[in-house]
Protein backbone atom coordinates (compact mmCIF):
# COMPACT_ATOMS: atom_id res chain seq x y z
CA UNK A 1 0.00 0.00 0.00
CA UNK A 2 2.85 2.22 0.15
CA UNK A 3 2.62 3.17 3.72
CA UNK A 4 5.31 5.51 5.09
CA UNK A 5 8.52 3.17 6.42
CA UNK A 6 7.90 4.81 9.92
CA UNK A 7 3.97 3.76 10.14
CA UNK A 8 3.23 0.63 12.35
CA UNK A 9 -0.41 -0.58 13.31
CA UNK A 10 0.23 1.89 16.63
CA UNK A 11 1.71 4.54 14.57
CA UNK A 12 -0.52 4.67 11.25
CA UNK A 13 -2.08 7.66 11.03
CA UNK A 14 -5.26 8.61 9.20
CA UNK A 15 -3.23 10.61 6.35
CA UNK A 16 -1.48 7.53 5.65
CA UNK A 17 -4.16 5.70 4.40
CA UNK A 18 -5.78 8.76 2.43
CA UNK A 19 -2.33 8.78 0.74
CA UNK A 20 -2.76 5.16 0.10
CA UNK A 21 -5.72 5.19 -1.60
CA UNK A 22 -4.65 5.26 -5.29
CA UNK A 23 -2.66 2.39 -4.35
CA UNK A 24 -5.28 0.62 -3.13
CA UNK A 25 -7.74 1.40 -6.29
CA UNK A 26 -4.92 -0.34 -8.16
CA UNK A 27 -4.85 -3.02 -6.04
CA UNK A 28 -8.49 -3.51 -5.05
CA UNK A 29 -8.99 -7.57 -6.90
CA UNK A 30 -5.89 -8.38 -4.48
CA UNK A 31 -6.90 -6.80 -1.58
CA UNK A 32 -10.33 -8.30 -1.80
CA UNK A 33 -8.80 -11.73 -2.65
CA UNK A 34 -6.82 -10.97 0.72
CA UNK A 35 -9.44 -10.57 2.72
CA UNK A 36 -11.69 -13.45 1.33
CA UNK A 37 -8.91 -15.74 1.88
CA UNK A 38 -9.07 -14.49 5.50
CA UNK A 39 -12.05 -14.84 6.06
CA UNK A 40 -12.49 -18.30 4.62
CA UNK A 41 -9.31 -19.26 6.56
CA UNK A 42 -11.02 -17.55 10.19
CA UNK A 43 -13.82 -19.87 9.55
CA UNK A 44 -12.29 -22.79 8.54
CA UNK A 45 -10.14 -22.22 12.35
CA UNK A 46 -13.47 -21.39 14.14
CA UNK A 47 -14.92 -24.86 12.97
CA UNK A 48 -11.66 -27.10 13.75
CA UNK A 49 -11.56 -25.56 17.19
CA UNK A 50 -15.59 -26.63 17.44
CA UNK A 51 -14.94 -29.72 16.43
CA UNK A 52 -11.66 -29.65 18.66
CA UNK A 53 -13.65 -29.42 21.60
CA UNK A 54 -16.28 -31.60 20.67
CA UNK A 55 -14.27 -34.28 20.51
CA UNK A 56 -12.05 -33.35 23.61
CA UNK A 57 -15.49 -32.52 25.83
CA UNK A 58 -17.92 -35.16 24.68
CA UNK A 59 -18.33 -38.17 27.19
CA UNK A 60 -20.28 -41.20 26.48
CA UNK A 61 -22.86 -42.39 29.32
CA UNK A 62 -23.02 -46.19 29.33
CA UNK A 63 -24.90 -48.68 30.47
CA UNK A 64 -24.63 -52.28 30.93
CA UNK A 65 -26.98 -54.54 28.82
CA UNK A 66 -26.77 -58.19 30.24
CA UNK A 67 -27.17 -60.60 27.17
CA UNK A 68 -27.24 -64.39 27.95
CA UNK A 69 -24.80 -63.53 31.21
CA UNK A 70 -22.43 -61.38 29.22
CA UNK A 71 -22.26 -57.24 30.23
CA UNK A 72 -21.72 -55.13 27.41
CA UNK A 73 -21.63 -51.40 27.98
CA UNK A 74 -24.14 -49.60 25.51
CA UNK A 75 -23.87 -45.67 25.07
CA UNK A 76 -27.23 -44.07 26.54
CA UNK A 77 -28.49 -41.61 24.14
CA UNK A 78 -26.87 -42.75 20.95
CA UNK A 79 -29.21 -41.12 18.68
CA UNK A 80 -27.98 -37.53 20.30
CA UNK A 81 -24.36 -38.84 19.41
CA UNK A 82 -24.65 -40.09 15.62
CA UNK A 83 -26.84 -36.72 15.21
CA UNK A 84 -23.75 -34.86 16.94
CA UNK A 85 -21.34 -36.90 14.20
CA UNK A 86 -23.30 -36.81 11.45
CA UNK A 87 -23.53 -32.83 11.85
CA UNK A 88 -20.22 -32.99 12.59
CA UNK A 89 -19.54 -35.23 9.10
CA UNK A 90 -21.40 -32.63 7.31
CA UNK A 91 -18.63 -30.23 8.67
CA UNK A 92 -15.78 -31.99 7.90
CA UNK A 93 -17.36 -32.18 3.81
CA UNK A 94 -17.79 -28.38 3.81
CA UNK A 95 -14.54 -27.78 4.60
CA UNK A 96 -12.84 -30.57 2.13
CA UNK A 97 -14.94 -27.87 -0.60
CA UNK A 98 -13.26 -24.93 0.65
CA UNK A 99 -10.55 -23.41 -1.72
CA UNK A 100 -8.71 -22.59 1.37
CA UNK A 101 -8.86 -26.55 2.61
CA UNK A 102 -5.09 -27.02 1.64
CA UNK A 103 -3.78 -24.85 4.58
CA UNK A 104 -5.78 -26.88 6.99
CA UNK A 105 -5.89 -30.54 5.40
CA UNK A 106 -3.57 -31.88 8.15
CA UNK A 107 -5.59 -30.66 10.94
CA UNK A 108 -9.04 -31.42 9.56
CA UNK A 109 -7.83 -35.36 8.47
CA UNK A 110 -6.71 -35.73 11.53
CA UNK A 111 -10.23 -35.11 13.37
CA UNK A 112 -11.74 -36.65 10.29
Amino acid sequence: MKLPKDASLDALKFKDLVESIPVMVKKAKEIKELSEKAQGEVTIREAINELRVWCENTEFVLTEHDSNGRQTPLIREWKEVMTQVSDHQSLILSLKESRFYSGFADQIEQIE
